[in-house]
């Protein structure tokens, strides 16, 4: 299938001139025991692998609803997740759902209070993604972070719909360095990093290790849940990728530059969410698979790549 590009990026080259120009090939400006066996985790990075580059017959596209004030230079904008949601294949039967439903990979917000407070009646219709920003240290490096966060749609009722989001590290002139993907199935921690970061990881570390693909992931027996699924390309400017969800499991599989070819044959629809900043207190434990959460906590980001000097 020849890809083409979504009709709809020109919505949010409106508020980002400068991405039809192409991507941005940047230069470096230097020069725990698996919790499945390890058979089953090379498996699933395999598949980890095989699914970042996949390609949809038809897709319908999430993104951010116009910020009611005009700022649509705010950086949590930005940085939006943009969803690309696959419709189910055009070869199989039709599916009456599919054809007649909207599109459901975000469910409608807010996520119930854990305080035990009443959620806002006024929100409970549109569909809601949760940004939250904080600071990192990484190898001496003050970094800035986002998340994103949303539930599943389709799900009978709010406790049934699963969790899902996207954790992303700009590097430190402010472009998405690394994506993680949050609330997956399995037992891997699955990361897309900038083209530039693994070429800047490959110049100081040489080629990637046994079973492998990037030089920027550490040796399979030291991390054995954590996969660098692909590269994807660096913007002309500093805005978060598209993100490739399944059908019908709502499963995140690929992340890319917004300024590549899309993987999708036809985009049926557009959809807009709602942005809304996440409330939760630095030292309140998501609710994103919490103990997963936990080993991430313990086995930070520092530790999980082979990183370069500079990024």
């Amino acid at each position: 299938m020849r890809s083409r590009a979504f009709p709809l990026v020109a919505l949010a080259s409106v508020v980002t001139p400068g991405l039809a120009s192409g991507c941005r090939h940047r230069q470096d400006e230097s020069n725990g025991a698996p919790a499945a066996p390890n058979a089953d985790l090379a498996s699933a990075r395999r598949a980890a692998y095989d699914a970042a580059s996949v390609s949809f017959e038809r897709a319908d596209l999430w993104l951010p609803s116009p910020d009611p004030s005009g700022r649509h230079d705010r950086t949590e904008i930005l940085l939006a997740p943009l969803i690309v949601e696959e419709r189910s294949p055009g070869g199989a039967a039709p599916d009456s759902r599919d054809e007649e439903r909207s599109a459901d990979a975000i469910a409608p917000g807010p996520r119930t209070d854990r305080r035990g407070g009443e959620p806002d009646a006024t929100s409970a219709t549109r569909p809601t993604v949760f940004w939250r920003r904080r600071s990192i240290d990484l190898a001496g490096h003050a970094l800035e972070e986002y998340r994103f966060r949303w539930r599943d749609g389709g799900a009978e009722t709010a406790v049934s719909a699963r969790e899902r989001g996207v954790r992303l590290l700009l590097d430190s002139a402010g472009y998405p360095a690394v994506v993680e993907v949050l609330g997956a199935r399995d037992d891997l921690r699955t990361l897309f990093v900038a083209a530039s970061l693994e070429a800047a990881a490959r110049r100081r570390h040489g080629e990637p290790l046994p079973e492998r693909r990037h030089a920027i992931e550490r040796e399979v027996g030291e991390q054995p849940r954590i996969v660098v699924a692909a590269t994807f390309e660096d913007s002309p400017v500093a805005l978060g990728p598209f993100y490739y969800a399944r059908h019908p499991t709502h499963e995140l599989v690929a992340a890319l530059c917004r300024c590549t070819p899309t993987r999708a044959g036809s985009v049926e629809a557009s959809h807009l969410y709602e942005l809304v900043e996440d409330d939760v207190e630095d030292d309140v434990e998501d609710d994103v698979d919490v103990e997963a959460a936990r080993d991430r906590d313990s086995d930070s980001i520092e530790h999980a790549l082979r990183w370069p000097e500079e990024f």
